[in-house]
């Protein structure tokens, strides 16, 4: 008669070992692995922030840059409305307006909206189209074509805001500040 070959398993001793090494390297990794997750969440957020400054100030700009002078019906330091003429097809006048609901008192949860009178935006529910939440301030200031402070509309050849929004995961503000010329029309 054959005899099976002996099977031969793990002592306890070796169980016991590898186990062990395997907590040690557990416990040396997870630290790694936290810093990691929390570097590339606030990485995230950084970049989401940033496209949001980004886009709110691109957009504005935008719409300045296609004004001209003497376009601007009424202007303050938190607010800027202005008509503008479409050649898009049809020779539409629009007016536009970008202004913020203002954040509570030592607060960055203001937004900032941009509207127009042409096609008419009805809010909904309450809601008006936003270009960028978490707001801190804005500020916009005007200057004349000798490059000094003006409030008077029909002498603004050049405007300029200020946009800062916070970050929601670090909580720090990024501010950007942007100067357009009017256009000599």
């Amino acid at each position: 008669m054959r005899r099976l070959p002996a099977c031969r398993g793990f002592t306890l001793l070796e169980l016991v070992l590898v186990t062990a090494i395997i907590g040690i390297l557990v416990k040396a990794g997870t630290p790694v692995i936290v810093a990691s997750l929390k570097a590339y969440g606030m990485t995230t957020d950084l970049a989401a922030t940033s496209d949001r400054l980004r886009y709110a100030s691109d957009r504005m700009a935008f719409e300045i840059r296609e004004l001209s002078a003497g376009s601007i019906t009424a202007l303050s330091a938190s607010a800027l409305t202005f008509s503008r003429v479409d050649y898009a097809g049809a020779t539409t006048s629009r007016t536009v307006t970008i202004d913020q609901s203002a954040p509570g008192s030592g607060q960055c949860n203001g937004t900032v909206r941009l509207s127009y009178n042409t096609p008419a935006m009805t809010p909904v529910a309450g809601y008006l189209p936003v270009l960028t939440d978490n707001l801190c301030s804005l500020a916009f200031a005007y200057y004349d074509q000798s490059g000094l402070s003006t409030l008077v509309a029909a002498n603004v050849r050049q405007v300029e805001y200020t946009l800062s929004v916070k970050s929601t995961a670090t909580g720090q503000t990024y501010s950007q500040r942007t100067r357009i010329a009017l256009r000599n029309r």
